[in-house]
């Protein structure tokens, strides 16, 4: 178990939701951006007196996902950290500093994974980061080397026009690789792995034509930033888990509500925890790690997701859907 924060265990099986113990009800409350911005500052000040700001938004929690998987051969472990929002400017400045990323970054990699994904927006360009703030992001995330390498997928803050190409450059000069709607097939201790990642679209992923792999009896793990592309792809059962960041979990996440607003339409079935896609298929929607908007979190707090991948056995029951 990290020290640096708390673990959760997250079993296949059934609908699991990283919620820090807030209850879901129906649909939530849904309510615009703006009007989002405006309570959530409120409630910044409210908690920063109370010195729970600090606490929920910087304490990072190690969340564990047990899944397992058609066709692994053996036990597989996946590190993933996304939604870093790395921001320049000091470890006072509120929004996400490097000190933050890199205590990310090690929870990861002292959980000792095979393989490490990154789910996109490196930055906020928006909000102070930059062309700068996502290269040293990239730098760090090489800096972990797990056997089967790292890969990352982009996220809608990595593709501004400020710093789009710039990250592309960066990303094809680093050991870390980026998927822009490609398979790459990865060998293995646990056997052969099909991996995917999604290009970041916008309103929708039409674009995702290579990610209709052919039937294959290998796993498939596809690594999207949103996870609106379970509106967009076809055939859901071929692909075993999809993990995705972008909504935070709400970001602000209240009892008995829950987040009264996400950056996603797949919200409010698909915007925090494990579900069933099919009796066969999964997403997992990490928290994330940083924050935009407004530098606070409540009810959410920022995490490092450690799946442990375990070969599913021919006579095991079928997931349930949801």
């Amino acid at each position: 178990m990290q020290t640096a924060g708390r673990t959760e265990e997250h079993p296949a099986g059934g609908d699991q939701d990283a919620s820090d113990g807030f209850p879901e009800q129906g649909e939530g409350i849904r309510v615009s951006r703006r009007q989002f911005i405006r309570g959530a500052a409120v409630l910044s000040a409210l908690a920063a007196a109370g010195g729970g700001w600090w606490g929920m938004t910087r304490h990072l929690a190690l969340e564990r996902v047990a899944v397992p998987l058609r066709g692994l051969q053996a036990p597989l472990r996946i590190a993933m950290v996304t939604d870093t929002h790395l921001r320049s400017g000091g470890a006072l400045q509120p929004f996400t500093n490097e000190r933050m990323v890199s205590e990310a970054l090690s929870m990861a990699a002292d959980e000792q994974p095979d393989l490490f994904l990154f789910g996109g927006d490196l930055t906020s360009e928006t909000f102070g980061g930059g062309i700068g703030s996502a290269r040293r992001m990239i730098d760090l995330m090489a800096g972990i080397g797990p056997p089967l390498g790292s890969y990352a997928c982009l996220g809608n803050h990595d593709m501004t026009a400020q710093s789009g190409d710039g990250i592309l450059a960066h990303y094809a000069s680093s050991s870390v690789r980026l998927l822009k709607d490609e398979w790459v097939v990865l060998d293995t201790s646990a056997g052969p792995l099909s991996l995917g990642g999604l290009g970041y679209c916008g309103s929708g992923y039409e674009d995702a034509a290579p990610l209709r792999e052919t039937n294959s009896p290998r796993p498939r793990i596809l690594l999207a930033h949103d996870p609106t592309c379970v509106l967009y792809l076809d055939d859901l059962d071929r692909i075993d888990l999809i993990v995705c960041g972008h909504t935070h979990g709400g970001q602000v996440h209240l009892p008995f509500v829950g987040a009264p607003w996400t950056p996603s339409p797949a919200y409010p079935t698909y915007y925090r925890g494990l579900k069933a896609l099919t009796p066969r298929s999964y997403i997992y929607v990490s928290r994330g790690v940083g924050t935009v908007f407004v530098p606070l979190r409540v009810g959410s707090r920022p995490e490092v997701t450690v799946f442990d991948l375990s070969p599913l056995p021919e006579s095991g029951e079928e997931r349930e859907s949801i």
